[in-house]
This record gives C-alpha cells, sequence and structure tokens, in this order.
C-alpha cells in the first residue's frame, strides 16, 4: 500500500506491480477527491465470460474499507481482462 497525489499515479504504479483491475472510492459518483484504493492483481485475465469472477474479494476490512466504499470502477483502459467480484459484509445476524 502506499499513498500518491493522483488517482491517475496510483494506477500506474498499480500496472507497475501487476494489473490494476480496480479501484474503490470513499465518495460517491467516482469522485476522487475522498480516499480511494487501487486494487492490482499479479497476473493478467482469460477475458472469458464464464460467470465465474477471476477474483474475488470477500472482505476489505483488513484495509480499512468494510463499509467504506460508495463506488467501484472497474474499465480502467488499461487492457485488463478480470472479472472482479466484491462482497458486501452482511449485517444478518446483528443485534441492536
Amino acid at each position: 500500500m502506499g499513498c500518491y497525489g493522483s488517482l491517475s499515479r496510483a494506477i500506474k504504479v498499480a500496472n507497475a506491480a501487476g494489473y490494476a483491475v480496480a479501484v474503490l472510492y470513499d465518495w460517491i459518483n467516482y469522485n476522487s477527491r475522498g480516499d480511494t484504493v487501487t486494487i492490482s492483481v499479479p497476473r493478467d485475465c482469460s477475458g472469458s465470460t464464464s460467470g465465474k469472477a477471476d477474483y474475488e474479494f470477500k472482505r476489505l476490512d483488513h484495509m480499512g474499507w468494510g463499509d467504506r466504499v460508495s463506488s467501484v470502477n472497474t474499465k480502467l483502459g488499461n487492457g485488463t481482462h478480470c472479472d472482479v467480484f466484491f462482497h458486501h459484509r452482511s449485517r444478518q445476524g446483528l443485534r441492536r
């Protein structure tokens, strides 16, 4: 993880480390004036549309983003072909 001065710089760094496949936004409507997280993976994907995700992210709590995501962008224009699924943390079973 690292902090960068712009979203475009963060995507460039993520692509240098692997393949940037998603950007998570802390603000609505893909607004990068708030916090963002760029997720990269070690390899490109097949691009098949079999309905199965190439990468699944079931929990984002370890990054401090469990309930912060307002928008997600997976179309980064960098030629990756990954199907990425995110799971929302269920609130079932919580008592008030």
